[in-house]
């Protein structure tokens, strides 16, 4: 894991928790995409895909951890 969130490149995940009352879509995840990379979001329905999308888009906050996107905090 990087030190820095910009470090990380064009998306870093730093132990984002969302919950939805006592359900946990996301629980602590932490997460680098770096520049040129390509990867796939997968999962089963409520997996926490979207949430996951919503806090990178600063939609929505997570209830603890952070969210950046090209190094600034979303």
């Amino acid at each position: 894991m990087n030190a820095s969130p910009a470090a990380a490149g064009v998306v870093a995940v730093r132990h984002a928790t969302v919950r939805y009352g006592s359900v946990a879509a996301l629980a602590s995840v932490t997460l680098d995409v770096s520049a040129g990379s390509v990867y796939a979001l997968l999962g089963r329905n409520g997996a926490g895909k979207s949430s996951l999308i919503r806090c990178l888009l600063g939609q929505q906050k997570p209830e603890s951890g952070r969210c950046f996107l090209f190094g600034k905090p979303s």
